[in-house]
């Protein structure tokens, strides 16, 4: 039973700890940093700097992703290619199964960086920063040999099951036996040895400064050889036939074993060599920029990509009604539809976009980094106007609430203020800043804007937006990213590199609140559009929801450790989208709080929205799906997720309609109005308060409505909503009598106790006070005795009565 315990409890801990996408894409934004193939060539390791991934080395669709417990610095399969063994800077090694992650498991044995790792039958050899050389069964998990050497060992090399090549850091190399312990050392070098292989009966090593040298298995001596440059990487072809060194100057050449002749040299490449790993085919390198896969024929030259990194670093997302807008930092343009996932336009821009904001009547403003505003019809893909406006790069444009000026600003410090729509330059405050201008925002009446430079500084200018108009707030200890008003008054949010968020009056130029804790940088705020919520995107990979009432913390979403870039709400503040580092597009339920949706965009235009629940969408092709991307399963061993392709995620329509309201409302003689606002993801069809049915059919209503305390059956004022799905909402608004006078508009009015007996009876025009209602009674007191009258006789007095 014990057994069986231990497996559930596993099982629940691998569950709760797993934070990765069920969609993985085959493409990054980080770059590549090591190539490792498999034993029989049927698999390639990709190294990154956070995880691996593995790929088939014939037509590099991926095949699986293991995120590592640290970051990974190298990597070694296993002869059978069931296991791959990560090599981590924490000193850990991550043993990976391929076929089922609930046999993956981590080595503990070292306590720095592992430098080197190699694998032979059910045995890896691996040294570390702290100096040690360690040799390991991982079929029964336990360590078999241990020695702390005088320097750190940088390469090794199995010699058969019994013996091993070291060498160090200073040049020295060993020979060692891990069942007896007995060792030699030879020093062959002044500088770290960088690699040893062992090629038929001799032993080739690789030191750093450009020297070969070659031992027989005696361990004895046979030749030097000089290469004349300095060693980076070391690798072999298949067939033992021929080598190939990378050099630090970024040569790449390769030379034949038998003669140490060298037959190609690659020079002059116009981008620095990551990584290096042979082919399957003895013919073919695999060369590695950080970002995509080449191959060189070693008998012609002949260098062809064979891998294209179809990755996009992500520029930002805008919510503009029913669409989400998304732009990378190539410009290729993406229209989202939000309710269903689907792109329906994708444009590949000729212009470099460095921001960009949208109007009123779909029209995209960008600038870019050779000084140019663009205005880009999102309709057809076509640039509408081009103005020159600086000579220095433009960072930032931003389109006031009424659309009537356009803000743009830069390196060079000014500030660029165009009308709209007819692109003339209204004015222009040169040297706002004493830094280049980093954000831009208008108040809710366009008639202030708000200014942060790289200078530790916020500027507020008010129209007529002259220079004599500029002043500016504090100046703050840290750098502002980012400065956003609120959509409903005119308080100013602003957040930067110390991760804290404050709310400022600029009227007055003093703090409102600020939050409590200090999160990673803000890269990003926005508000939701009634101003009860901000969202900060941060440093750290989270969103934080604030409070703007007093900037306590609401909520937190976190997807994972990676930068989030930009963060959006949506009309009715029910949603936001957000978008980081790994150019991922996230849709969230503020409301529920949880992720939705995600949305991954190709640079080709190829994409695939998706659920966690394994539902997705995609315009790729079924035979070319595992070009893009992975559908990645944590639990293998029970097969938890059911992907299924469908046409359409249904994100939103499923939704009842949102009632934004009160909770609780004091009614007083003076207050007898609610503000109520109703939103849909489809039509809200008709409201129904208490027994009025209004027709509606739009997708957002708002009514300051009239209560009327005769229709009310309670202390609770019943709001309900249907959408045009047959979607139901509803919701109770506690109400609080205060100061209410009724008069008696009959002869008499009997005044009955809960047991219904007659405690007084009220003549015509008299007044009394509220204190309750009950269906058709009113809850009255009247010189001290407290009672029920019928509705009837009464009638609320009005302030001008």
């Amino acid at each position: 039973m014990k057994k069986y315990i231990f497996i559930f409890v596993f099982i629940i801990q691998l569950a709760l700890s797993f934070a990765v996408d069920v969609v993985l894409s085959s493409y990054d934004t980080s770059d590549i940093k090591v190539l490792i193939k498999s034993p029989y060539n049927n698999f390639i390791s990709f190294i990154y700097e956070d995880y691996i991934k593995v790929y088939d080395s014939k037509d590099f669709s991926i095949m699986n992703y293991f995120e590592t417990s640290s970051k990974p610095f190298n990597g070694v399969w296993s002869e059978d290619e069931k296991y791959f063994f990560s090599g981590n800077y924490n000193g850990t090694i991550d043993v990976f199964n391929r076929e089922s992650s609930i046999l993956n498991f981590q080595i503990n044995e070292a306590s720095d960086n592992i430098i080197s790792i190699k694998s032979y039958g059910n045995f890896i050899a691996f040294s570390s920063m702290d100096r040690g050389f360690y040799v390991y069964n991982y079929q029964k998990r336990r360590l078999v040999y241990k020695k702390i050497m005088e320097n750190s060992i940088h390469s090794i090399s199995f010699l058969n099951s019994d013996e091993i090549s070291i060498g160090d850091s200073e040049g020295n190399i060993f020979f060692i036996n891990i069942n007896d312990g007995h060792n030699q050392n030879k020093k062959v070098s002044n500088s770290l040895i960088r690699d040893i292989f062992k090629v038929n009966d001799e032993i080739i090593v690789f030191s750093v400064d450009g020297r070969i040298s070659i031992f027989d298995m005696n361990f004895i001596h046979r030749n030097t050889i000089y290469l004349q440059n300095s060693i980076s990487k070391v690798i072999f072809s298949p067939n033992n036939n021929y080598f190939s060194v990378l050099f630090s100057n970024n040569d790449l050449k390769v030379y034949s074993f038998d003669t140490m002749f060298s037959t190609l040299n690659l020079k002059n490449l116009d981008y620095k060599i990551k990584a290096i790993e042979w082919s399957y085919d003895w013919k073919f390198i695999y060369i590695s920029d950080g970002e995509n896969i080449y191959i060189v024929d070693i008998t012609t030259g002949i260098l062809k990509k064979v891998f294209e990194n179809f990755a996009s670093e992500p520029s930002g997302v805008l919510w503009i009604d029913d669409k989400i807008v998304y732009m990378d930092q190539r410009s290729n343009l993406a229209i989202i539809n939000s309710s269903t996932a689907r792109i329906e336009k994708f444009f590949k821009t000729p212009i470099l976009f460095t921001s960009f904001d949208i109007t009123y009547d779909f029209k995209l403003i960008g600038v870019d980094r050779e000084g140019f505003l663009y205005v880009y019809d999102l309709d057809n893909g076509s640039i509408i106007n081009k103005l020159k406006v600086s000579d220095s790069n433009l960072n930032v444009v931003k389109v006031s609430k009424d659309n009537s000026y356009i803000a743009v600003g830069g390196w060079d410090s000014n500030l660029y203020i165009y009308s709209y729509p007819d692109m003339k330059l209204f004015k222009k405050i040169d040297k706002l800043h004493s830094n280049w201008i980093k954000d831009i925002d208008f108040n809710k009446d366009s008639n202030i804007m708000a200014v942060s430079g790289l200078d530790k500084k916020v500027s507020l200018i008010q129209y007529p937006f002259d220079k004599s108009n500029v002043r500016y707030l504090n100046d703050f200890k840290y750098n502002i990213w980012s400065v956003e008003w609120s959509n409903s008054s005119n308080l100013l949010a602003l957040g930067g590199f110390d991760g804290i968020m404050e709310i400022w009056d600029p009227y007055f130029s003093n703090i409102i609140s600020r939050t409590g804790i200090s999160t990673g940088a803000i890269n990003i705020l926005d508000w939701s559009k009634d101003g009860a919520l901000i969202s900060s995107g941060s440093e750290d990979g989270s969103i934080y929801l604030w409070n703007s009432k007093d900037s306590s913390l609401n909520s937190i979403l976190t997807a994972n450790n990676e930068s989030v870039f930009d963060v959006s709400f949506d009309s009715g503040g029910r949603y936001l989208v957000s978008i980081s580092n790994e150019n991922i597009i996230r849709i969230w339920d503020i409301q529920e709080k949880k992720n939705v949706a995600n949305i991954m965009i190709f640079s080709d235009g190829k994409y695939v929205s998706f659920k966690d629940n394994g539902d997705y969408i995609t315009n790729i092709s079924e035979e070319f799906e595992k070009k893009y991307f992975l559908k990645y399963n944590p639990i293998s061993l029970f097969e938890s997720l059911n992907f299924k392709k469908i046409d359409s995620l249904s994100l939103k329509e499923k939704e009842p309609p949102v009632i934004n309201v009160v909770d609780e409302l004091s009614y007083t003689v003076n207050n007898s109005y609610i503000m109520i606002n109703v939103i849909d993801n489809g039509i809200v069809k008709n409201i129904r308060i208490l027994d009025e049915n209004i027709p509606v059919n739009n997708k957002v209503f708002n009514i300051n409505y009239k209560i009327n305390l005769e229709r009310l059956y309670g202390k609770n004022l019943l709001i309900e909503a249907y959408d045009d799905s047959g979607n139901y909402s509803a919701k109770n608004v506690s109400l609080n009598f205060k100061d209410i006078k009724l008069q008696v508009i009959s002869n008499q009015a009997v005044i009955r106790n809960e047991e219904g007996k007659i405690i007084s009876v009220l003549s015509r025009g008299i007044v009394v006070d509220l204190i309750d209602l009950d269906k058709d009674r009113y809850f009255i007191e009247y010189r001290g005795k407290r009672g029920y009258v019928n509705k009837a006789f009464m009638m609320k007095i009005n302030p001008e009565n």
